[in-house]
């Protein structure tokens, strides 16, 4: 009867050979899709060859793309981050074009929705841009997202 000292050492050499099998085992299937990747890459490197080509008969510079869109990426950023600064006379001119929209809309007034998609600049609070710019009181009506605005 063996000793549990050998059937130790049995198992130990049985897992062994077991991870030494995983292993070549995952070596063949790495080897099959570094293989498979070269082959369908190849394809694209060569469509964006071609790509490249046409591009630059048609007289577009090339440069390296990835440094243009990062380049393109900041710019959009940056023109987010910007604040704009207007003069007191573009503010009177927002808010009197703002005033006109609330007396055109009549008795039933205006979302501030609507001012906002036609004069972005005017910000959250329309009634004290309207006071503070044009002079004119504006009337509200409802809460929140429901308020309406009237001419007084």
């Amino acid at each position: 009867m063996p000793t549990i000292a050998t059937r130790i050492q049995r198992l130990l050499k049985k897992t062994d050979r077991m991870k030494q099998q995983a292993v070549k085992s995952l070596l063949r299937t790495l080897k099959h899709i570094d293989q498979e990747r070269k082959t369908r890459t190849a394809d694209l490197e060569e469509a964006a060859k071609v790509v490249l080509k046409q591009l630059a008969d048609l007289g577009h510079v090339g440069s390296n793309s990835k440094a243009a869109a990062t380049k393109a990426k900041r710019a959009v950023k940056a023109g987010k981050k910007r604040r704009i600064r207007r003069n007191p006379e573009q503010l009177k001119a927002e808010a009197t074009k703002v005033l006109a929209m609330i007396k055109k809309a009549g008795k039933e007034g205006i979302a501030g929705g609507e001012i906002r998609k036609s004069v972005p600049g005017v910000g959250q609070n329309i009634k004290e841009f309207v006071e503070k710019n044009a002079g004119v009181k504006v009337k509200t009506t409802g809460q929140k997202v429901q308020m309406r605005y009237h001419a007084a």
